[in-house]
C-alpha cells in the first residue's frame, strides 16, 4: 500500500497541522503502509508567527514548508500521479483553509484551489478511498455529490456552510470518525475539537484503520 498525503504548509495557523500529520504517518508506519508526501508548488497565501500568531511579511513555499514535515519524502501536486496511490489523507490546519481553498477568507462562497480539487476528483473518480483531518472536509462538498457525509466536529457555523454545499454533517468528538460507505471517505475532527495528542490520536488512528480496510476491499 502507499498513501499520499496531501499537505498545506508547515505549522497549524498557515499551513499543515504538524501533530496531525504526524500521528497519521506514525499510524501508517505501525501498520506496515508506505507514504509520500503531496504539496502544490506556489506561495502560501499568509505566513504567521506561530511564537506571536501575527502575520509577518515575505513569502515561502507551500511545497518547500511541507516537506520538513516529511523529512523530504514530498513531490510537487504538478508531478503526482493518482494510479501511484491506493488512498489519500487531508490533514488539517488553517492551511487547509488558507493555502488548499480560500475557505478563511470568503467563507459561505469559498472556493477550493483547481489543481488540489483536480487531483481530488481524479482519486475520486479511481475509487480510492480518502481521509480528512480535522477542517479538511471543507474540501469534500467539491470533490463528491451530494449527500457526502462528514464531520467538523460541532461547529455550528461551519457545518452550516457545508450543508448549505450539499454535505451531510454529523456531529462528532475527536477520539472517534464518521465514515461514508458509498464514498470510501472517513472524517475526524482531532483539533478542531480535541484537548490533546491523547485524545486526537485516537481519532486518527480510527481514520487510518478504515482506509487500510477501505484498500483491502477494493482489491
Amino acid at each position: 500500500m502507499n498513501i499520499g498525503i496531501i499537505l498545506s504548509g508547515c505549522g497549524y495557523l498557515d499551513g499543515a497541522e504538524i501533530h496531525e500529520t504526524t500521528l497519521a504517518m506514525l499510524a501508517m508506519d505501525q501498520s506496515g503502509v508506505s507514504y509520500q508526501g503531496i504539496a502544490p508548488e506556489r506561495p502560501q497565501n499568509e505566513i504567521v508567527n506561530h511564537c506571536t500568531q501575527r502575520k509577518e511579511g515575505g513569502e515561502r513555499s507551500i511545497l518547500f514548508e511541507s516537506s520538513r514535515i516529511m523529512r523530504g519524502n514530498i513531490i510537487d501536486l504538478d508531478s503526482a500521479n493518482v494510479d501511484d496511490y491506493d488512498a489519500l489523507i487531508f490533514p488539517g490546519g488553517f492551511g487547509v483553509a488558507k493555502n488548499l481553498s480560500d475557505f478563511a477568507y470568503n467563507q459561505e462562497e469559498y472556493t477550493v484551489n483547481p489543481d488540489i480539487l483536480g487531483f481530488a476528483k481524479d482519486a475520486a473518480q479511481s475509487s480510492l478511498p480518502m481521509g480528512f483531518i480535522c477542517i479538511a472536509p471543507i474540501i469534500m462538498p467539491f470533490i463528491y455529490p451530494r449527500g457526502i457525509r462528514l464531520t467538523i466536529g460541532n461547529d455550528k457555523d461551519i457545518a452550516s456552510i457545508l450543508i448549505n454545499k450539499g454535505a451531510e454533517h454529523m456531529e462528532c468528538d475527536a477520539s472517534n470518525i464518521i465514515i461514508d460507505e458509498n464514498n470510501k471517505t472517513i472524517s475526524t475532527p482531532a483539533y478542531m475539537i480535541g484537548s490533546g495528542l491523547t485524545e486526537i490520536k485516537q481519532g486518527i488512528d480510527k481514520l487510518v484503520a478504515q482506509l487500510i480496510k477501505f484498500i483491502q476491499e477494493g482489491r
